[in-house]
């Protein structure tokens, strides 16, 4: 036998009110969290960069040493001539951050991360933390940028994720 909205409606106010915090309860646009990042390790991360010769960039470093991988690295490509030289590829780790890479050109590089959705003033704090620099300001609420050359940070929103999108070069 189905309930017609009119039954719901007249429903007992208790049944009512426990239906109504039932459903408040377990929808996750009222309840959804601010993704929790992990603070940075600079001298480590210093360390990894200089041991891997520049290999890998801070932020994929940062990722592996904070965050479970969770896909191995898809999109790969290679430096044009050299088949052991990764220039561009795509990974996954959780807790649900996509990140990817491409600099298969002389001059620069560009990063993408896909984070969780959080809240444009937490990704603002870590972008300081993590990229810590007195070269670059906040341009806008979404822009990190130096006067000249170096790293450009741009962030976004979607409905599922916050977009990090940061360009180094010159």
């Amino acid at each position: 036998m189905r309930a017609s909205m009119t039954q719901i409606f007249y429903l007992h106010p208790m049944v009512r009110l426990l239906l109504f915090f039932t459903l408040f309860l377990f929808s996750p646009k009222l309840h959804a969290q601010d993704f929790e990042w992990k603070k940075p390790n600079h001298e480590k991360l210093a360390l990894l960069v200089d041991v891997w010769e520049y290999k890998y960039t801070l932020t994929y470093l940062y990722l592996k040493e904070n965050y479970r991988v969770r896909s191995e690295m898809d999109s790969v490509e290679f430096w044009q001539g050299d088949t052991d030289e990764i220039c561009a590829f795509q990974q996954n780790f959780d807790p649900g951050i996509r990140y990817s890479v491409k600099q298969c050109f002389e001059g620069g590089s560009f990063e993408t991360l896909h984070f969780p959705k959080m809240r444009t003033e937490t990704l603002r704090a870590w972008v300081e933390q993590m990229y810590e620099t007195e070269l670059n300001s906040w341009t806008s609420l979404f822009d990190y940028e130096p006067e000249d050359a170096g790293c450009y940070y741009h962030s976004s929103q979607t409905d599922q994720y916050t977009v990090l999108e940061i360009y180094c070069g010159c």
